[in-house]
């Protein structure tokens, strides 16, 4: 089997629904897809029905490895082709990157350069998982080129996030009279104004800390003191997470609970001369991949992934051809 021309494989990667939980048909198809390509591809299962990917070249170790995620957000949105863009659910985040990427590893392939394989994960949409499990494959690349929609430049840097839920109580009692009970909505409010006016922290590349206070609820009528009020805030951090839980516990108080959801800390990523760079906010998996040298690249803009009209430019799909291809020989030469 040959690999599709990129419009052709893009279109075929789109076509099969992938939302996170439900990767197993785009899984088997990379799998019989790098398989007639000549690597020894390694299903490593997170959860039934649910696989990592690691595929190899025989006899040679993947010092270089091209890694990105097989998942999408929902809802699945069909394929549609313009005369200079690619629309439809991943279009973007993540599979015209995965597109990208084989058809540069045929290139390297056409020069002689074996020693790379593609690491393709489960679950990055929600939490990671494949990311996580990963781990256990016990890889140890010179680099890993991770990608995600950056519009064709390296990241120099990525956020890391704290993300936690915090929970007031209160006594539920009748508005009018005050001693019957109290709200626990004013403390609550009163504890996100201080994180609101907090002055974050910055750091040179990364930038500064940013607040987003997601949600907010609690009460039951308003003649009533809330006996319940909770809200979902999100951190994107320049600061280690350690020292981002530490401000949250001083800033909120002792009568605010605290529950985490997630975190990482923010990771500085490798860069080389001759690229635009960036600094990015979204989170991707290298945190919890743990390699020692990351490479963040790839076709598509974050600002359209997620959305109802999420393409990419086919100008980006290939050019991201040739930029991965130079991206794993440069970090081979300079490691």
């Amino acid at each position: 089997m040959n690999l599709p021309e990129p419009e052709t494989l893009l279109r075929q990667l789109i076509e099969i629904p992938s939302i996170s939980g439900e990767e197993e048909a785009v899984g088997n198809f990379l799998q019989t897809l790098l398989g007639h390509l000549g690597f020894h591809v390694q299903p490593q299962e997170v959860f039934p029905g649910r696989n990592n990917l690691l595929a190899t070249r025989p006899g040679h170790e993947p010092h270089i490895l091209l890694c990105s995620h097989i998942d999408t957000v929902p809802p699945h949105i069909p394929f549609r082709e313009t005369k200079d863009r690619i629309y439809g659910r991943g279009a973007c985040d993540t599979k015209g990157v995965i597109t990208s990427m084989l058809h540069a590893g045929k290139s390297l392939l056409a020069e002689g350069f074996q020693d790379f394989g593609y690491l393709f994960l489960v679950g990055e949409e929600v939490d990671h998982c494949g990311a996580i499990e990963a781990r256990k494959l016990g890889l140890s690349p010179t680099a890993c080129i991770v990608g995600e929609p950056t519009e064709c430049k390296l990241a120099s840097g990525q956020k890391g996030i704290y993300k936690a839920s915090l929970h007031a109580t209160g006594v539920a009692g009748h508005s009018a009279y005050p001693e019957s009970g109290h709200s626990a909505i004013p403390p609550l409010i009163e504890a996100l104004s201080r994180l609101q006016n907090y002055e974050w922290p910055e750091e040179e590349i990364l930038g500064k800390t940013s607040l987003n206070i997601g949600t907010l609820q609690g009460g039951v009528a308003a003649n009533v003191f809330a006996p319940k009020a909770e809200a979902t805030i999100l951190l994107r951090l320049t600061c280690p997470l350690e020292d981002a839980e530490k401000i949250v516990e001083q800033q909120v108080g002792p009568d605010i609970e605290i529950k985490k959801i997630s975190g990482n800390d923010p990771a500085h990523l490798v860069t080389f001369p001759g690229y635009d760079v960036e600094t990015v906010a979204f989170n991707t998996d290298i945190p919890y991949l743990g390699f020692e040298r990351n490479l963040l690249y790839g076709p598509g803009s974050i600002k359209v992934a997620h959305s109802a009209g999420e393409f990419i430019p086919k100008t980006e799909l290939h050019e991201a051809i040739t930029t991965y291809s130079d991206l794993a020989k440069t970090s081979q030469e300079s490691f």
